[in-house]
């Protein structure tokens, strides 16, 4: 992770720009020693961090809003280092992000649903969890015509494939790390022709696991008529849960398998076939095309902009609420004399997401997006209904 270390914080003049970008404003914790700084580059805004350890200053990129791509966090770094230069006691910008963490097709969930609303009509498909990436960079190879999109958490997988997509030279592969259920939620409607999720993991606690009855209602609504989800795994619980699932659908037409030989073999499968376990497939078709979802807007009208900056300019206490499986976590209050800053974690209790409420003058925005999802909406009428 890029970051300086720092004798102190000086005192600056904000704002202050240099090349791409604008240094906004510096804000203080309410509750500890930590500061914000406000970034933007170009039009994405982001927050650095600076807090104390031992007897120094840690600044870094917040992880709750920094850039998918990590050449950004490099470069709002170096302009602090030069400003900054009385007290930065060391860094590692030299060490460089790796060239594949600054691929243009590594995507955030917001991009990536805006590429797939550009693309309707063609043949996408989407694979959750690619781990090594031997099936989707194949896939992408043998099908240059296909928008092909993996997602993943494991950041040293996502590293991987998008070093191979540069040795293969593919240019129909989009990489994101995100949450596929909350990806899934997010996508049009008819737009998919596959979604693969091939082992995933069989969480004891079934709220933590990716195939669940709202995956399966949203794979049902992105897939394309004649689309189809492919589950492969090796937990027949996990199987035979998964179906029943889909069997809870108002249609539905599945095919079964087991021990079905696939051209492509995961290195996690292969593992599996050497101590001769049982692998079970599940395939749905989807015979429908689905309405359009509804679209989800996050507005802020002047008075209930005024209203928050009330509330916590006031004061500020941690809070939190959950009902329905829907949260607001309040967690933190950050100021400046021109703006607020609230950590706030939001939305499905499976997949809250985490960012900031800036509110500054007559204005509040979400950093990074909301993403449209229905217990994000929830959440943020709640926020806009709070009182003290």
């Amino acid at each position: 992770m890029p970051h300086l270390l720092l004798s102190r914080l000086p005192q600056m003049s904000y704002p202050f720009a240099q090349g791409d970008y604008t240094f906004l404003a510096c804000l203080a914790s309410a509750s500890d020693c930590s500061q914000l700084l406000w970034v933007r580059f170009c039009d994405i805004d982001f927050f650095l961090i600076a807090y104390r350890k031992d007897c120094k200053i840690v600044l870094k990129a917040h992880k709750q809003t920094a850039p998918t791509l990590t050449h950004v966090v490099q470069g709002a770094l170096a302009v602090c280092k030069q400003a900054f230069c009385d007290s930065v006691l060391a860094d590692n910008l030299a060490t460089r992000a790796p060239k594949s963490m600054q691929s243009s097709h590594l995507l955030d969930v917001s991009a990536l649903c805006a590429l797939v609303a550009q693309n309707l009509g063609k043949d996408m498909r989407l694979e959750i969890g690619f781990g090594s990436g031997r099936r989707i960079l194949k896939l992408a190879a043998d099908n240059p015509d296909t928008l092909c999109i993996g997602v993943e958490i494991h950041r040293p997988s996502i590293e991987q494939v998008l070093r191979q997509m540069e040795l293969q030279n593919l240019h129909n592969l989009w990489i994101l790390k995100a949450d596929a259920r909350a990806l899934l939620e997010c996508l049009p409607s008819n737009c998919l022709s596959e979604i693969a999720l091939h082992f995933p993991i069989p969480w004891p606690k079934r709220h933590r696991r990716v195939f669940t009855q709202s995956f399966c209602a949203h794979a049902h609504r992105v897939l394309q008529k004649g689309g189809r989800l492919h589950l492969r795994t090796d937990d027949e619980d996990y199987f035979r849960e998964s179906l029943e699932l889909l069997l809870r659908l108002p249609s539905c037409h599945c095919e079964l398998g087991k021990n079905r030989a696939l051209d492509v073999v995961s290195k996690y499968e292969s593992r599996w076939l050497r101590q001769q376990k049982q692998i079970w497939d599940l395939l749905f078709a989807c015979e429908e095309e689905c309405a359009q979802k509804d679209d989800v807007h996050f507005g802020f009208t002047t008075d209930d902009v005024a209203h928050l900056a009330h509330l916590f300019g006031a004061g500020f206490a941690p809070s939190r609420h959950c009902e329905d499986g829907v949260l607001l976590a309040i967690t933190a209050l950050y100021r400046a004399e021109s703006a607020l800053v609230l950590s706030l974690c939001l939305g499905s209790v499976a997949y809250p997401q985490t960012v900031f409420l800036v509110i500054s003058g007559t204005t509040a925005f979400y950093c990074p997006a909301l993403l449209p999802l229905g217990s994000n909406l929830v959440a943020h009428e709640w926020l806009k209904r709070r009182e003290r």
